[in-house]
């Protein structure tokens, strides 16, 4: 899955428009079942269903000990589900068959089930059952007329539901089109809202077949995880049945009915298709390539080749408060925004997003589909494989982007950001519930994940590293793993001590901080001691830890790397390294610490800033921003060190400093210079902007695209006249012009009107947000109205909100957008209408959304008002996303009251 939001608090710096997912295919499961031979089938298979599940049953203690799970005992082998969805009425019913293999006899059967009639229930065609559902527990208990005996059953049971209208189980999405509105159905499993679909065992280690029949309106197609297997007309519908699946979590089950058209190529064997509401499919064509280019790779790199006869990414219009996309195994579904480029809208940025969450969401077919976590626990197999690897096939695919810059500046320092404060969590965590999964999607899961094993490859070779995933893969294919079979495989395949590395990163939550210092240069090499602590910026821990670190070390002067490994055992470690220079820590920073230098070297650094590798430029501005605000350094340090920071450094580079200095005016508000820091930082940021331009130069490289997204943001932040002006100028221009705001810059000109609009222009951007056409182009104008300074325009878009000519798609997202500048207000709003703002949230965000919405504050009283509402609202297992919104807020806290007199006393000194 492809987050959207989490990796940073809503108004951090981002990669912009928000933030970087052996064949039992069609024909092999045709030949070994034919049609009518599925009793056979269940016979056939109960070996291998003790094989698939490692230990199969488990006792009634054992089930007792799996707190949030289902009872053990029935293991589910295949499931033949036939649903008719109504979209009009909003509702479903379905007839359901299941193939099961039942331990010891017993009379229960306890299956998954939310929000979902049970009206009939037999086993084996004679064995009625009667149906107690616990809606708190999203169970369904079925209670046979007759013991069912050890062995194979079959279960066939009746039921109906509904249709949510957010992101939720199967839900719709209403868009504009042609003629009127339209409205699409898909579907949302994961966590676990499979249940909110149909009666099943809803847990990823539940692994069984599907075979999917679906009644669609004539005229319309439906798109699932495998392809059509027949399509035949009844009672004026089309009833299409998809092929069997392969042995798959519930969770990657899928389903998507609609007016859609599909683009495809074939590669390696595969078809691959972008399907789209109809009109929109050559948007896709860009992701259609970044597949095709993929797929071959992943091939190779996993040893493995990709085992489904199809796979299909599918563009839904709308937005999500949780994630982007997700994996769903042959039917990758994707909001709009993370897999179309729109000639007129998408930025370059959203060019890295799409190839990005094309990249991610494939990795996953892989890590996460093929092979599955055991419980939500190791989620972050899922995560921080799927991100890493996409980092990796970008860097390997895409040279020319210098994706190795891109994670130093996003990725890995979201997540130092994140482990660095009070709320951080191992990233190997103990989840006990549904509820408590969903909290764990998060930038530990996510990117702490991915440097980590970023790390380890460099630690281990890439080549040594590569067989162990793909040792891994083939040992379990089709089945389910935890990190320590993962760490086994690794140090089989490389013979080198993997295993109490990756656990002190896995096991142990936190950054380490390594501290060096040189000493003299004799016979052209240095020695350099290290000692580890512990980097935190909120209250600091009483618990010592310590971690073995690998550690690359090289001087400025020198191409020589030295390596050395910091102990368990926290004690100083010296290393000598070749050359004279100054020396750099974490050299290509692949290290997962923080680096603090003595104050002499600091300064060698510095002086000397030209000749450091960018990668290291990039990480050492990263560090010294993060050590100044944790108060471990002056809190000017990081001011030093950019001003030795020249203008035409690599753009990736200065994005890191147009990024940096519009967190410092955040960190300003209220304070009597703010007007002053505002003057010296356009000052230095204006000529970097006269260089590159409104628009895009002929052969220009990515990421000065990307570097021009920023600085006209942040140059609008700091009240850039020429700026703000050209923004308000072009807006005005653009309903008949279309040069006026092209897509390069279209979203960050509207960004910077809608932060300065006046009432007039806030109706404006509503009036254009209700009359335009395109769902994407609706959406970004319907948000943008959120994201006013002006209060009082902040006022009417929550009202907005929460009106009916609002898109529903549109509406949370407005909230939050008013959050970035108005947390406490937007907050209160959301506590005083918790139904209703809830109402616009999918399930799985509805714990987080409203204390989300307080992240950016640097108010302790506001911490004390998100505790309050989480120790009322929210269920003590979904807290997790409430404690870091507490924890975050004073982290600000305390960055703002260590900082602020420090910056203004600086800023003094710069106008004597």
């Amino acid at each position: 899955m492809r987050k959207r939001y989490g990796e940073l608090q809503p108004g951090e710096p981002r990669l912009p428009r928000d933030p970087f997912l052996l064949c039992f295919g069609e024909r092999a499961a045709e030949s070994r079942h034919p049609p009518g031979s599925r009793f056979i089938r269940t016979l056939t298979v109960i070996a291998l269903a003790l094989l698939w599940t490692g230990t199969s049953f488990a006792s009634d203690a054992e089930s007792a000990a799996r707190p949030g799970r289902l009872p053990t005992g029935v293991v589910p082998l295949h499931y033949d589900i036939h649903v008719e969805p109504d979209a009009a009425a909003l509702t479903t019913r379905g007839t359901l068959s299941i193939d099961v293999v039942v331990e010891r006899p017993s009379d229960t059967v306890v299956l998954n089930a939310s929000d979902l009639q049970i009206d009939h229930v037999l086993a084996d065609a004679g064995n009625p059952a009667s149906v107690r559902l616990d809606a708190s527990a999203q169970t369904a208990t079925l209670k046979f007329a007759k013991p069912l005996s050890a062995g194979p059953h079959r279960l066939r049971l009746e039921y109906s539901g509904k249709i949510e209208q957010t992101a939720s189980g199967l839900f719709a999405v209403d868009y504009p089109a042609e003629g009127g509105e339209r409205r699409m159905l898909t579907t949302q499993f994961e966590v676990g809202d499979a249940r909110r679909f149909v009666p099943l065992w809803d847990e990823p280690s539940a692994k069984a077949t599907f075979t999917l029949e679906v009644v669609i309106p004539k005229g319309q197609s439906a798109y699932s995880n495998m392809p059509v297997a027949s399509s035949a007309e009844a009672n004026g519908k089309q009833v299409v049945r998809f092929a069997t699946s392969p042995r798959m979590s519930s969770y990657l089950l899928h389903l998507t009915v609609g007016d859609l058209e599909r683009i495809s190529r074939t590669v390696a064997g595969v078809e691959i298709g972008v399907v789209t509401r109809r009109g929109a499919a050559e948007k896709g064509r860009f992701a259609l390539d970044a597949a095709v280019e993929i797929l071959p790779w992943y091939n190779d790199y996993f040893g493995t080749p990709y085992p489904l006869p199809k796979l299909d990414m599918i563009a839904v219009p709308g937005t999500s408060q949780f994630f982007g996309a997700m994996e769903n195994w042959g039917a990758i579904m994707y909001f709009e925004q993370a897999l179309l480029m729109d000639p007129r809208l998408s930025s370059e940025s959203d060019r890295l997003n799409v190839y990005d969450a094309v990249a991610h969401e494939m990795a996953h077919q892989w890590f996460g589909n093929l092979v599955t976590m055991e419980w939500w626990d190791d989620l972050w197999l899922n995560e921080g494989y799927a991100t890493w690897m996409a980092e990796k096939a970008a860097t390997t695919l895409r040279p020319q982007w210098n994706v190795p810059l891109l994670t130093v500046k996003w990725p890995r320092e979201y997540a130092l950001r994140s482990d660095a404060s009070d709320a951080t969590h191992p990233v190997v965590q103990t989840v006990v519930s549904v509820d408590a999964a969903s909290q764990a999607f998060d930038s530990i899961a996510y990117n702490k994940g991915s440097a980590v094993i970023r790390m380890l490859e460099s630690s281990l070779g890439e080549t040594g590293f590569r067989d162990g995933i793909r040792r891994y893969m083939r040992g379990y294919a089709y089945g389910n793993a935890v990190t320590d079979q993962l760490w086994s495989e690794l140090a089989t395949a490389t013979n080198q001590p993997v295993i109490d590395i990756a656990r002190d990163f896995t096991l142990q939550p936190g950054v380490p901080l390594v501290k060096a210092e040189t000493g003299r240069c004799e016979s052209g090499r240095t020695r350099v001691t290290l000692t580890q602590g512990r980097f935190e910026t909120g209250t600091f821990s009483p618990v010592r830890l310590t971690w073995r670190i690998p550690v690359t070390l090289q001087a400025v002067d020198s191409k020589e790397t030295a390596s050395a490994l910091l102990g368990k055992d926290g004690a100083p470690v010296s290393v000598e390294v070749g050359g004279c220079g100054p020396v750099v820590v974490n050299a290509g920073q692949t290290g997962y610490f923080r680096t603090q230098y003595a104050d002499a070297d600091l300064a060698r650094i510095r002086g000397n800033f030209g000749q450091v590798a960018e990668v290291d430029r990039l990480g050492l501005l990263n560090d010294i921003a993060a050590l100044s605000k944790a108060g471990r350094i002056p809190a000017t340090s990081y001011l030093d060190l950019a001003a030795a920071v020249p203008t035409d450094s690599h753009p990736v580079i200065l994005l890191q400093l147009t990024d940096e200095f519009a967190v410092i005016d955040r960190l300003m508000t209220g304070s009597a210079q703010q007007a002053a820091w505002r003057s010296y930082a356009r000052d230095r940021l204006r000529p970097v902007f006269d260089r590159v331009g409104w628009l895009p130069g002929e052969g220009e490289i990515q990421a000065v695209s990307l570097l021009r997204e920023s600085l006209i943001e942040t140059l609008g932040r700091l009240e850039d006249p020429a700026v703000v002006a050209g923004a308000r100028e072009r807006f005005a221009r653009a309903p008949t012009d279309a040069t006026a705001m092209p897509a390069p810059i279209h979203d960050a000109v509207l960004e910077v009107v809608a932060k300065h609009a006046d009432s007039a222009t806030w109706e404006e951007i509503r009036a254009r947000a209700k009359s335009a056409q395109d769902p994407t182009e609706r959406q970004q104008l319907f948000t943008a109205l959120g994201k006013p300074l002006d209060v009082a325009l902040a006022n009417r878009a929550l009202d907005l909100a929460l009106a009916p000519e609002t898109p529903k798609v549109a509406a949370a997202r407005i909230i939050s957008n008013v959050a970035v500048d108005h947390p406490e207000q937007a907050f209160d709003f959301a506590v005083q209408h918790e139904r209703a703002v809830l109402g616009q949230v999918e399930g799985s965000s509805k714990w987080a959304y409203i204390p989300s919405l307080a992240a950016t504050s640097t108010d302790r009283a506001l911490a004390d008002k998100v505790e309050t509402y989480a120790g009322r609202s929210v269920p003590a297992d979904a807290r997790e996303s409430s404690r870091r919104v507490i924890a975050s807020i004073k982290i600000r806290a305390g960055v703002k009251e260590r900082q602020t007199p420090a910056l203004e006393s600086w800023l003094l000194q710069q106008t004597r």
